[in-house]
């Protein structure tokens, strides 16, 4: 195998010479971080003696605090938000099954608004969220139907059983159509 030789200058080997040293001094300022997670870790580990019944409730307290986030999501470090936490499919077969009644995508949006106390720059972002799962929910599940009328630019969306074989409305909830 033949090797390929590149000429450098003595300036542009500094310049090699310094981003190495750089990079090489962050890589070392890591791994001392890491070891001092390491050391407060297994220092911690040697404290942990509580009884199992409390670890269970502070867990249970971590995961409402969780549930009851103001923003319905969780922000990274960055400040972007994360996945969202917030079960949009569950959302959605839950509402249809309470109200029992066919609603729009503004509905859902609505109620997830009101439900996990979204921020109002965040509207765009859940409507995505909630327009998507409606689309798979119809599509790729088949876990609800859409029903358009006539006269509206958008559907209306409900659960299979509320259709017939055909995929038409059944008449007890064509009754109780929301506009």
């Amino acid at each position: 195998m033949k090797t390929k030789s590149i000429a450098f200058t003595k300036s542009e080997i500094e310049i090699l010479r310094k981003f190495y040293k750089h990079e090489l001094g962050k890589a070392m300022e890591k791994v001392t971080e890491i070891k001092e997670i390491l050391d407060k870790l297994g220092r911690q580990s040697k404290k942990i003696t509580k009884p199992a019944h409390t670890i269970k409730k502070k867990t249970a307290v971590v995961a409402k605090i969780k549930k009851e986030n103001k923003q319905g999501y969780k922000k990274t470090h960055s400040g972007k938000p994360a996945k969202s936490e917030i079960g949009w499919t569950a959302l959605v077969t839950n509402t249809l099954k309470e109200k029992n009644t066919l609603l729009p995508a503004k509905a859902f949006l609505d109620i997830a608004v009101a439900k996990y106390r979204i921020n109002q720059k965040d509207r765009t972002r859940t409507r995505s969220n909630i327009t998507g799962c409606l689309s798979d929910l119809t599509k790729k599940y088949k876990r609800i139907m859409r029903y358009d009328m006539e006269g509206r630019s958008s559907g209306l969306y409900g659960l299979p059983e509320w259709f017939d074989t055909r995929g038409r409305l059944k008449v007890d909830y064509r009754k109780k159509i929301i506009l």
